[in-house]
Formats: C-alpha cells, structure tokens, sequence
C-alpha cells in the first residue's frame, strides 16, 4: 500500500483511495461518517494554513526587524564617516590651506615646535567631530581619527625635521658666505682675508660637533667652504690686478686646498687672462705701431707735430717696442718741422741741393735718400695746401688766427673777407699761394648757397665779396671756388665790381652783373630741370656784330676778347627772354645794349677803339686821358728809352691798347716798356688820384 507524504498537521489515513467509478453500498450513516471525515479532513487543513500564515508572519517580523538593524548600521557608519570627513578636511585645511596652512607659513625655523602645535589643533579637531555622538559611535569615531593622526603626525614630524635641517643648513651656508665675502672684500689684505678663513672653518668645527658629522662629512664640508673662499678670491684678486701676478702667487699657496675641478677652471681662468694679456699687448702694440706712423705721416704735412699730440703719443705707446722707434723719430719730428716752416722756395732749394749732392757723389747711404723722400713729401704737401686752401695753411702754420667765416649777412661776410685778404696777399708774396680767401668747406657751402639763388640775389652776394676782397687776382680766384667751371659767374663777379663803383643797384633787372648771371642760367639750365637752353642767333652773326662794335679793341687781347664775347651773349640771352623775344633772330640794338652793358662802352681815342673804365663816362675818361703828366709816368714806373714827360705825351697821343686792368701805350707797332722790361700800363685812376690830390679835381 502506497504511503504519501505527511504535512506539518494532521497524518493523511494510510488508506487506497476510491476510485470515482467505484460503487459502493454505503449507507446514510456510513454517508454521514465520510462527511464527517471530509470536514476533519477540511478542518485539518485550515489549520495547516493558519500555521503556515504564522510561519510567514513570523519571517516578515524578523526580516522587517533585520532591514531596520541594517539601515541603523548605515546611518551610524553615515555619522562615523562624516565625522571622519570632517576632521579630515579640517585637517587638510590646517596644513596645507595656501595662504594660512601650517606646511606653507611654518617654514625654516618657524617650524620648531609644529608637532606640538598641530597635536593641540587636532585634539580640537577630534572633540569638535564627537560632538553629539552616542558612546558607541564616539568609540567607533575615534578608532578611525586615530589611523588618520598618526598619519598626520608622521606627515607634520617629517616636515619639521626637514624644515629644522633646511634651517639649519641655511644658517651655516650664510654664516659661511659672511666669511667668505669678507676675505673677497679684502682680498688684497692677507692679514683680513686670514681672519675671515678662519671665522668659516670655525663655524663647520661647531657644525660638526653639533650635528654630529662623520669625519668623511666633515672634511667634505672643509673642502667645500675652502674651494668657494679661494676660488672668489682668486677672481677677486684678477679684478684688482689685470695682470693676475697676485692672484696666481694665491693660487700657488692655496692649490691643495681646492677640489681637483675647481684648481681645474681656475687653472684654465689662468690660461685665458694669459692668452687675453697676449692679445691686448698685441693690440696695443699694434695699436702704438699705428700711433707712430701716424705722427710721422703729420710730420710729412704742413704743419709741426705739437707738443700735445707728441705727450699724448708718448703716453700711449709706453711699453711698447713703438715706444722706442717714437723716440728715434721724435729728433727727426723736429727737423722736419723746421723745414716745414720754410716757404716753398726754401724748400726747393733744399732739395735741389740734396739732388746736386746726390749726382757729384753717388748715393751710398739709403738713409740719406730717404731723408730727401720725406722732405720731399713735405714741400708736395705744402705746395698742394697752399694751392687748395692757404687760409689753412696760415692758421696752421699760426701765420694767422683761425676765425669762421660768417655768411648769415652780407656786414658778417664782408668783414671775414677783409680779414683774410691782406694774409691771402702776403702768402701769395711770400710762398705763392693761390688767390682763394674760401676754405674748401667754405666754398662748397657758399657754393650751394650760390646756386640756390636768383640771379640778383647772386650778382649782390658777388659785390659784396668784391667789397670785401678789394684784390681784384684774388676776387677772380675767389668766385673761381663758388662756380669752378663757369666762367661766366667769375665774369659777373668782376662785372658786379665794377658796378659797384657806379653804385649801381645789382638787384634790378639793370646790372650788368645780374643780367649775365640771369643769361648764363637760360644758356645752361640745370639738367634737372628739364629746360632748354635760351636760342641765340647763329654764332657767325654774332661775332660779326661784336667785332662791328668793338672794332680793334680786343686785337691784342683775344682771352678778354673771349670772356667779353660770352658775358655779351648770356646778356643778350637775358634780355631777348625779358622782351619775350624766342626767335633766335639777331635784334642789332639789343645786342649794342649788351655789349654797352658788359664793357661800359667802346669809344675811340686816337683813332683806335678801345673799351672806357666801366665806371668812368666818356667824356670824363677823355679829360683824364688829356691831364697826364711826367709825375703820373714817374708814379707808374718810367718808361725805358723816354723822358717822363715824352712818355707822357705818347699816353695823351698815342694808341691805347686794353691791358691788365689798365691801357698799354703801342707806338711804331712797339709798346712802350718800364725800365725792368715790363709792359708800362697805363691806369686812369692812378691820373685821377694825382689829381684830386693836388686839388685839381
């Protein structure tokens, strides 16, 4: 018989079930004893189910209970950790906060007694964290705050033993570096530089003892200090002496003393102060080779060498193998500035004679030859100055005072120029200087000055050089230095001359001066300026016009007759362009205008044609012509073969010939001649100043 499974309750009859088809002859009763089975059966198994519903109940409390066990655990571990947290943060905040933290202002020596400090702050910290903890969470707390202390701890303790050991190291280092800018300070006193070696080895012996240093540390720190000292004395000393001497006897005495890369580089400091020294001896040496040669070549000028400038050589070149070549140049300076004090001719005469020497006895010294070769060099060299700038070569050879030539007015110009006339005209006596009053400097900006302006601005800059100059040679010369190459601009310069002796106004349109200035500017405009030149009529018809006029004036003057020809056209130039007159036809009135105007007049005398004084009237020329007498020949030299009084007569008869700014007196196509066989010239002013002297005027 099968058996089933028993429940929690009540044991199921172990009886075969009916079948559903089975029939049965049960009675009532027997109906009545199954139902009543069936209901315990029932019954039994309502309480199966009430039990069972107790048992879930009772896993309901207990999981219920269990959840709020976990969720209390939960929270109580919430308030450990956030009181963990805080006391953490405000740890961290403590120390390392960037502006209050203690790791950042407890630095160096401050940081004795940190530990202490922090431990106060994290015992507050702790007590603020267990405020309102229960016991047990409080104990909880501090089991976790004590892990995180002592890792604090530790942190704090090393920091301050490192910041104490820093600190430390640092006032040794500066108690150090004390000794050894004192002995640097007085590197050149042995006896200071002592005191302060031993000021520093004294504080390592302290250290040492301190600290409690092995002795291989101790010798480490001894040697370290000694290499810094000796090595900055070292270049102290370099800086005190350029020579080094002292700094390297130093060395000597304290080589040992140093670590073996240290006596290194000062060894090489050695090598390149010597190789420095070298190279600034070669230089000065050079540089003293270059001094001499050149205070010989200004012993080979004009111009003595000066006393100034030989001390000052002298000093330069001092230890210098130049020092001693200066001074077997110096006697030969001297001499050389004898001879440069001679005047040319001196100087030729000179050397004409070292040159006679040389051919009557041979040349057999090279010494010799080379005395005459500078010498030589000295005369090209004044020659040359006396060409091209003898105002120069006056100040220089202290003949005159150096003064600057004032060009801003025309009273400032004129009273430069009558400075230098009379020392250009005894240089021209005395040396044969040239007739220029301008320096090269002078001339170049008078020049620019010149050429920028207008033609009457030009002709009066021009008078007043004449007024100031008073020479007529050097006039010429000296306008030569304004405009060389222009001819026509010296022209208009002797033109505006003698104007001046009519006072006549430059700056109208009238003057002769300004008219050939104005002509020589349309016959030859500037390049840039993109202008054609002025057209004049055909050349042949213009020299046949001016030999028409001026007849046999210039026969025997053909360079005057030249500049009078080109004076003519540049005149004509400008006043054909004043007329609006482009037509390069030849206007003939115009033209005797021009030649009136360049010449001052043709007349004729004697039957001859000859040019006036520029500033004389005709009829007041012709009067003078008839005044001469034998006092104005006697005056003017005599005349070889003649009585002054026949020669005379031969001025007031005879032909006039144009000639050096006077009139050449030609008789039986011969002119009549001084008693020293030059040329007698005849000048009207010479009559006129007789006469006004005698008071016949």
């Amino acid at each position: 018989m099968p058996t089933v499974p028993l429940s929690p309750g009540q044991q199921v009859e172990q009886r075969p079930i009916a079948e559903r088809r089975a029939v049965t002859g049960a009675s009532a009763d027997h109906f009545g004893a199954i139902t009543g089975r069936q209901v315990e059966r029932v019954g039994d198994a309502l309480g199966i189910t009430g039990a069972l519903l107790a048992s879930v109940a009772i896993v309901d409390r207990r999981k219920r209970m269990a959840e709020e066990n976990a969720l209390r655990a939960q929270q109580d571990a919430d308030t450990v950790r956030r009181g963990e947290v805080a006391y953490e943060t405000s740890a961290s905040a403590l120390l390392d906060d960037p502006e209050k933290g203690l790791l950042v202002t407890r630095r160096g020596v401050n940081a004795a007694g940190l530990s202490r400090d922090v431990e106060h702050e994290l015992t507050r910290l702790r007590s603020d964290a267990r405020v309102g903890l229960a016991p047990e969470l409080a104990a909880k707390l501090d089991a976790k705050l004590d892990v995180s202390a002592e890792l604090i701890r530790r942190r704090v303790r090393g920091y301050e033993a490192a910041e104490t050991r820093k600190a430390q190291a640092e006032s040794l280092s500066a108690k150090l570096q004390t000794s050894v800018n004192g002995a640097v300070a007085n590197a050149t006193d042995p006896q200071a530089r002592a005191v302060y070696a031993a000021q520093g080895l004294t504080t390592l012996e302290v250290a040492a003892e301190l600290h409690g240093w092995s002795p291989e540390v101790r010798a480490n720190e001894i040697a370290t200090f000694a290499t810094s000292l000796h090595t900055k004395t070292i270049d102290a000393l370099i800086a005190a002496d350029e020579t080094g001497a002292t700094a390297q006897e130093y060395f000597d005495q304290h080589r040992d003393a140093m670590n073996g890369p240290a006596r290194t580089i000062v060894e090489e400091k050695f090598d390149q102060l010597r190789r420095a020294q070298e190279a600034e001896q070669a230089r000065r040496e050079a540089e003293a080779d270059r001094l001499v040669d050149r205070v010989e070549r200004m012993s080979l000028s004009p111009f003595p060498v000066s006393a100034e400038i030989m001390a000052e050589a002298e000093r330069q070149v001092r230890g210098t193998p130049a020092a001693v070549r200066l001074a077997e140049l110096q006697q030969e300076i001297e001499e050389r500035a004898v001879f440069a004090r001679e005047t040319p001719a001196e100087m030729l005469r000179r050397l004409d004679h070292a040159q006679k020497v040389f051919e009557d006895e041979g040349i057999d010294d090279l010494t010799d030859v080379e005395y005459v070769k500078r010498r030589a060099e000295i005369f090209k060299a004044t020659v040359e100055m006396l060409r091209d700038d003898p105002i120069g070569y006056a100040t220089g050879q202290d003949i005159a005072a150096e003064t600057a030539l004032d060009t801003r007015s025309p009273t400032a110009l004129l009273a430069g120029l009558r400075a230098r006339t009379p020392v250009i005209n005894g240089l021209r006596a005395t040396h044969g200087a040239a007739p220029k009053v301008l320096r090269p400097a002078e001339a170049a900006a008078l020049a620019e000055q010149f050429n920028t302006s207008t033609p009457s601005q030009q002709a009066e800059f021009l008078r007043v050089m004449e007024a100031g100059i008073d020479d007529p040679e050097l006039f010429r010369g000296t306008v030569g230095q304004l405009a060389s190459g222009a001819p026509l601009v010296s022209f208009a310069g002797r033109l505006a001359a003698e104007e001046s002796l009519n006072n006549e106004p430059l700056a109208s349109t009238g003057s002769a001066a300004a008219l050939v200035l104005e002509g020589a500017q349309l016959l030859n405009p500037p390049k840039d300026s993109g202008a054609k030149p002025y057209p004049l009529p055909k050349a042949s018809d213009l020299r046949y016009e001016l030999n028409d006029i001026t007849g046999e004036a210039f026969a025997d003057a053909p360079e005057a007759r030249e500049q009078i020809r080109q004076g003519v056209d540049a005149v004509y130039a400008a006043l054909s362009a004043q007329a609006g007159d482009y037509s390069a036809i030849l206007d003939t009135e115009r033209y005797r205008t021009a030649v009136d105007k360049v010449t001052g007049g043709i007349i004729d005398v004697n039957g001859r044609a000859i040019v006036k004084p520029y500033a004389m009237p005709e009829s007041e020329f012709l009067r003078t012509l008839g005044a001469v007498d034998a006092f104005d020949v006697e005056m003017l030299g005599g005349v070889a073969g003649f009585s002054n009084a026949q020669a005379a007569e031969a001025i007031r008869d005879g032909e006039l010939v144009n000639f050096g700014g006077g009139y050449a007196i030609r008789d039986g196509g011969r002119y009549l001649l001084r008693s020293d066989g030059e040329v007698f010239v005849w000048r009207p002013s010479a009559t006129l100043a007789r006469q006004w002297r005698r008071g016949e005027r």
